[in-house]
């Protein structure tokens, strides 16, 4: 049964029975890269297109989710979203997991000033994945007639068994870009990659073209073979190893016009773990 829903920053979609989540890589092809992208204004293949024209622009999102559902007090995302205003608003959030499926939609009320934590792991009706874990992607809008910019956030991942957390401020329209750039590290443990994608393509290399093209470079400057990401999914969860065997270096990221975003986390055996988006960088 087609469902309709509403695109990370606010496109009307219908969108088709949710796919087996599949994403693919292979060395870059040219070819493949060449193959025409699915239209813009195709509402089952884009995600990300124009905001929402019945509320403001006021949107926020926690670009990933990760809990273990198995383990009391385990490894779980909070998030906080604060009204900055003067006068109190309401809220929509919404839960989707690494597809575009919708698992949860709140209506909450923000008073002046006040801030809104949760706990992902608190919220029931997430999916879980058969390793017990539940991740996904969370949007937040403003519905009532206010004027703009009146929210922010953070959010952070915590990993229990390693007793160390990494988070970052809420992403804005304006952290979509189409090409990202972020450091990866390799201190024992390879840095986790997340990343959105706004127009996923498909995941068939033999006739999608590839939803982002992953470009690695050493600390030196020497350009790496680039990989192709092909993936019907919105969130992608890879290591940098799975791009370089290199210890230490640049990723760029081309996402095609719709845009996407990259997060990092880097630890070294749980000594310590730190967080950070990428940078929209021209190419």
């Amino acid at each position: 049964m087609n469902k309709t829903l509403v695109g990370i920053l606010g496109l009307v979609l219908v969108l088709p029975a949710p796919l087996a989540a599949e994403t693919i890589l292979r060395p870059h092809d040219p070819a493949a890269a060449a193959r025409p992208r699915a239209a813009a204004t195709d509402p089952e293949r884009a995600v990300v297109l124009r905001p929402r024209i019945d509320q403001p622009q006021d949107l926020l999102v926690v670009p990933f989710y990760e809990l273990d559902t198995l383990t009391p007090f385990g490894d779980t995302t909070l998030f906080a979203v604060r009204n900055v205003a003067v006068n109190g608003i309401g809220i929509r959030v919404e839960y989707f997991d690494t597809g575009f499926n919708e698992q949860r939609e709140d209506l909450i009320s923000l008073d002046p000033r006040e801030t809104l934590t949760v706990n992902v792991q608190d919220v029931a009706g997430l999916g879980v994945g058969p390793d017990g874990y539940a991740r996904g992607w969370i949007r937040i809008t403003v519905t009532s007639a206010v004027v703009p910019d009146n929210l922010t956030g953070d959010f952070f991942s915590l990993d229990v068994d390693g007793d160390f957390a990494s988070g970052e401020r809420l992403l804005a329209l304006t952290d979509l870009c189409q090409f990202y750039e972020i450091r990866f590290l390799d201190f024992g443990s390879p840095a986790e990659l997340y990343f959105l994608v706004n127009d996923p393509q498909g995941a068939d290399p033999e006739s999608d073209p590839p939803s982002v093209t992953v470009r690695p470079i050493t600390e030196n400057g020497g350009l790496l073979a680039p990989t192709d990401v092909f993936t019907d999914q919105v969130l992608v969860k890879l290591p940098a190893t799975a791009f370089t065997g290199v210890d230490f270096g640049t990723l760029t990221f081309d996402f095609g016009p719709l845009g996407g975003y990259v997060f990092a986390r880097y630890s070294a055996h749980g000594a310590f773990s730190v967080g950070l988006n990428g940078a929209c960088i021209e190419t």
